[in-house]
């Protein structure tokens, strides 16, 4: 894991397929976060590069 001042990062295999992801979890609340990554989200499936995945906001 690794922290910062409004999140943790941990890191998480899926051990089924061997796949890794990011999951971020903010530990302070921020009104326009939602929208900020919702946003954030949305420009990143017109990119085509092996350096994104595509992110996904749960509340």
């Amino acid at each position: 894991m690794s922290g910062g001042n409004f999140a943790v990062v941990f890191k998480m295999k899926d051990i089924s397929w061997g796949k890794l992801y990011a999951v971020k979890c903010f530990t302070k609340e921020q009104e326009w976060r939602e929208n900020r990554f919702r946003k954030i989200s949305e420009e990143l499936e017109y990119a085509s590069s092996s350096y994104f995945v595509r992110p996904k906001y749960m509340e």
